[in-house]
């Protein structure tokens, strides 16, 4: 198939009448160049302010304004999205993936998580900008790591590394991430010559070798296959070498040999399986428009498709022009001109949709292209919440799935540690390659390891597979049983939450451990405890001197009452000179709500205008921790006489301690300073 152009972007909007058209006939099998004209323009499509960040799913376009994120669904043609004005937020990022995005506001240092446009969860403690190329897994990336949702990390200063050993040059750095795989790109140059100049001295090098790692942030940055030393194109010099990325199963590899060089323009794409370490390279076409002495820049590589931008003057007309081409990697000679506006450029890939932008008189245009090629691998799982769950008959399996790309319905299959299926769930069609709420409840099945598979395949008839794609999608879980207390019965109002403190060993009962005491309230000493366990039970060793006058080192609770204080969550009340912690004291609801929030890690946190309780005034002491916990959705209130209230002066009993701590493990959040906390 020869090339094909699509109608030409310029001053950030699609030209072209025929839009339509040109956008069915695309998708069956492409159009002519002399097909392309040019027309009236339709209105220009996802007007953002400058600074704002956009990303790409496959089926929408998501935009970041400070805090919040815009989701707009894609609908047909070369075209999609509605427009969307937003106000400048320098600050904010969106990575978006499977109906999920991440926003991230560098003012504040938190990042926030958006299901379909609506908040879900905020994370505290980011340092850096988010990944670009981020999945679904929900890894934010800080200067010296890569960091989950749940609390693992990956230290990756050590990937980026810069030394001269004798002759030898290396240098390598962390190009992208694929669910929580990612990356790492080596290059080894020879030092030929030492040039010494008035400011110095300076290394003129040659490269000798390119090589590409894949590393799982999720195994603290465990190698992922083998380390590949790429080939480099025959033709082509190791200094031509534009980018590489990792997609599913491949490391795809740009290789652009300028006309500068000596040679007429070329390029090729390489593609290494980073599992096999075999490596194949394809020639791209150049297309007969471009000059003799062009120049060609890969601008970008996803799912069989390459992004070149190539550079040319054209002396006849005196003019300079920069077309950007869409190649099929797996069929080369089929391409497509995206624009040639010098004012357009590239922004991502997903699937067979490219994201592109142009600027216009102050303002910044999107368009998301269709292409008639790409996005063909097979329905990678890129991201997995809720995988780690205490599950019990109280507190059921709850996965939620990303895939890469839109599956049909399907079923997941849960076996257990004799590879016996215990149930078989439906799980609905996906055009966004999310799967949500697939629940299992063990009843009475026994505890243990179990599995789950997922059964589903694209509208290729491609079956789902892990990141790493060498097997069904498929991971485990544990299955724990609750305590059966005497005063809890089946109907009770937190039996739930009161099991899963049980399964997850945070609590041991009461008396000889044959009950919980659901009514008793929750003193000092006992909340200790029980953030003490929520957090994993830390390694920790307490002082030889206990730091309160009212804690001696023999005390039930020492070590917990210790931890918290070594950890900033409590600083006692000073009396007469000495420190008290008065363990034996009851917490109120306000209190809790402190000990909930720094046990969190004390996240950035902007208070609300207006109060959404009638009790809990804006000059209260909790005011800060309890809006907070609304926001979290660890607690809804109280609605009294048609008011909403909180009544932070009324105590916490054991019942409602075990509903708020499970909530606050739903979210994550103490999983970035504990991660070895439950759930996490």
């Amino acid at each position: 198939m020869s090339g094909v152009k699509l109608p030409a972007i310029r001053r950030g909007i699609l030209k072209g009448a025929v839009a339509t058209v040109v956008a069915a006939t695309l998708l069956a099998g492409g159009v002519a160049p002399s097909q392309a004209t040019s027309g009236t323009p339709p209105p220009s499509t996802g007007v953002i302010a400058a600074g704002s960040w956009q990303s790409l799913t496959p089926d929408s376009l998501y935009f970041a304004s400070d805090t919040s994120a815009t989701r707009v669904p894609i609908g047909a043609g070369p075209v999609f999205g509605t427009p969307q004005t937003l106000l400048p937020s320098y600050a904010s990022s969106v990575t978006a993936s499977a109906g999920r995005a991440l926003v991230e506001n560098g003012a504040n240092r938190v990042v926030t998580l958006f299901d379909r446009g609506q908040k879900v969860m905020t994370v505290p403690g980011a340092r850096g900008i988010l990944w670009d190329g981020l999945s679904g897994t929900w890894y934010r990336a800080e200067w010296d790591k890569i960091v989950s949702l749940d609390g693992t990390s990956s230290e990756v200063g050590q990937y980026h590394l810069a030394f001269t050993s004798g002759d030898t040059h290396i240098g390598s750095y962390v190009s992208n991430m694929y669910g929580s795989l990612f990356l790492v790109v080596r290059t080894i140059s020879l030092v030929v010559a030492i040039h010494e100049e008035e400011w110095g001295t300076w290394e003129e090098t040659t490269m000798t070798a390119r090589q590409v790692t894949v590393r799982d942030a999720a195994q603290s940055g465990a190698l992922v296959g083998q380390t590949v030393t790429v080939p480099v194109p025959t033709g082509a010099d190791l200094e031509d070498s534009g980018q590489f990325i990792l997609s599913g199963s491949d490391v795809l590899g740009g290789w652009g040999h300028n006309a500068s060089a000596g040679s007429p323009v070329k390029a090729w794409v390489t593609r290494t399986n980073y599992v096999t370490g075999s490596t194949t390279t394809v020639s791209l076409p150049i297309p007969p428009e471009i000059g003799p002495d062009a120049d060609a820049y890969f601008q970008g590589l996803g799912d069989g498709v390459a992004i070149v931008q190539f550079s040319f003057y054209d002396y006849e007309t005196n003019t300079g022009h920069n077309p950007l081409y869409a190649y099929n990697v797996n069929s080369p000679s089929q391409y497509v001109l995206l624009t040639e506006d010098i004012g357009t450029w590239f922004h991502s890939v997903v699937g067979n949709r490219v994201l592109l932008h142009s600027y216009d008189s102050g303002q910044y245009t999107a368009h998301v292209v269709e292409l008639p090629f790409g996005g063909g691998s097979a329905p990678h799982v890129i991201g997995v919440l809720g995988a780690k769950p205490i599950v019990s008959v109280g507190s059921p399996l709850n996965l939620e799935l990303d895939l890469s790309k839109p599956v049909n319905a399907g079923t997941l299959t849960i076996r257990n540690a004799s590879n016996v299926t215990v149930a078989t769930l439906a799980t609905p069609a996906s055009a966004d390659g999310s799967l949500r709420g697939l629940k299992w409840s063990p009843g009475s099945s026994p505890a243990g390891t179990y599995t789950w598979t997922l059964n589903v395949t694209d509208a290729a008839g491609q079956g789902a597979v892990n990141t790493v794609g060498n097997g069904p999608a498929s991971g485990s879980f544990t299955v724990k049983k609750c305590t059966a207390f005497t005063d809890v019965p089946a109907n009770h109002t937190f039996a739930s939450s009161i099991c899963w403190v049980s399964a997850a060993g945070i609590t041991v009962g009461t008396g000889n451990g044959s009950t919980y005491s659901p009514s008793n309230p929750v003193n000092r000493g006992s909340m200790a405890a029980f953030l003490y366990r929520l957090a994993g039970s830390p390694a920790w060793t307490p002082p030889a001197v206990s730091p309160f006058a009212d804690v001696p080192t023999t005390h039930t609770f020492y070590k917990a009452i210790t931890w918290l204080y070594e950890q900033g969550v409590t600083v006692g009340t000073t009396v007469g000179g000495k420190v008290y912690y008065y363990p034996a004291n009851v917490v109120s609801r306000g209190s809790m709500s402190a000990f909930l929030y720094r046990i969190a890690g004390k996240p950035a946190w902007s208070k609300p205008a207006v109060s959404p309780f009638v009790d809990v005034p804006k000059s209260h002491t909790f005011y800060s921790s309890v809006t907070w916990l609304v926001d979290q959705k660890i607690t809804a209130g109280v609605m009294v006489g048609g008011k909403l209230t909180y009544q932070p002066g009324n105590v916490v009993n054991r019942g409602s301690m075990s509903a708020f701590m499970q909530r606050l493990t739903k979210t994550y959040l103490q999983c970035g300073p504990y991660p070895g906390a439950v759930g996490c």
